[in-house]
């Protein structure tokens, strides 16, 4: 006659078990739609989701924006949200000369902060981008750059007189490091199939566009941003310390381009690119945390394998 003994578990089964469990219940918790905060960490350089926060601002400035508007042909249109923080100061809009077609925020906590603090994220980030290729000269009118990262020789600071090209492709990236950053008036960056989402630059101090200057990129500056009179922007004007000045301006979030529709790498992306890994993290179906809850349900049918056979073998 066999009689059946009850016994334990062997501690390998019991280890696999518990361990298993813990695994899934994170996995379930990734899996709910937890969003780690934008400011935690952005998105990839080059992804939709980048500036985190920020990505709706077209202007963003620590102490004041300021549209010094008065006798001229146009009035300043910023096409995008605008930020101040951990100031509150925004002059010159909701007049005559100043229309914010977006939404204002101000104030030390709130939207406003939250965009601060992504767009002062990537001006730390955008600076340990890539490696960086020294140009010969400072002034970079008259030039055709590829996508990569680029500073001035020495000690200079980039200048650009006249017109400089970017050439590239959709998915290229474009970086300009500097102290500090000036064009001339009538300056104009044009772009030979260069994604105007991509091109950023990263300047540790102020910088100042010229008056009727075609601008392209988001423009990070440590500290203020001055631009002239007549001046087109498609980017972001993100000032660190200090403030931004408008005058009869347009400024307008940049339209990103996105992969070829022609097989070539299109995907379900919102702007019509492969969607990103934090995109997919955002909706709760990451790819990462779907394989970590197979993997743990994996371990907790192993470990209750293991406790099952350990129980058979100890009939007599």
């Amino acid at each position: 006659m066999k009689t059946q003994q009850h016994t334990s578990a062997s501690p390998i089964a019991r280890l696999l078990s518990l361990f298993g469990a813990i695994l899934l219940a994170g996995s379930l918790l990734s899996v709910s739609g937890a969003r780690v905060p934008a400011e935690a960490a952005l998105g990839t350089i080059g992804t939709p989701d980048y500036l985190g926060d920020a990505e709706s601002f077209a202007v963003v400035a620590g102490t004041e924006i300021t549209n010094a508007f008065g006798l001229g042909p146009a009035e300043t249109v910023v096409d995008g949200d605008m930020a101040v923080s951990p100031g509150t100061v925004v002059t010159g809009f909701g007049t005559a000369q100043g229309v914010n077609d977006g939404t204002t925020y101000t104030g030390p906590t709130g939207t406003a902060a939250a965009a601060k603090l992504d767009a002062d994220a990537a001006w730390t980030n955008v600076d340990s981008y890539g490696t960086a290729t020294p140009l010969a000269g400072a002034e970079l009118g008259g030039q055709n750059l590829g996508p990569g990262v680029y500073t001035p020789p020495g000690i200079a600071n980039f200048g650009l007189t006249g017109t400089l090209t970017l050439t590239g492709d959709w998915d290229d990236i474009f970086v300009f490091k500097s102290p500090s950053f000036s064009t001339a008036n009538d300056s104009v960056v044009v772009l030979n199939g260069a994604n105007p989402c991509n091109i950023y630059w990263r300047i540790n101090e102020s910088a100042a566009l010229g008056a009727n200057t075609t601008f392209v990129g988001t423009l990070l500056a440590g500290t203020s941003i001055t631009v002239g009179s007549e001046t087109d922007v498609e980017g972001r004007l993100f000032a660190g310390t200090g403030n931004v000045t408008l005058i009869h301006d347009q400024i307008a979030t940049p339209t990103c381009l996105t992969a070829p529709s022609d097989g070539d790498g299109a995907g379900g992306g919102p702007d019509g690119g492969a969607a990103s890994g934090s995109e997919l993290a955002d909706t709760g179906v990451a790819g990462l945390p779907v394989i970590a809850l197979g993997s743990a349900a994996l371990v907790v049918l192993l470990g209750a394998a293991l406790a099952a056979r350990g129980r058979r073998s100890t009939l007599s």
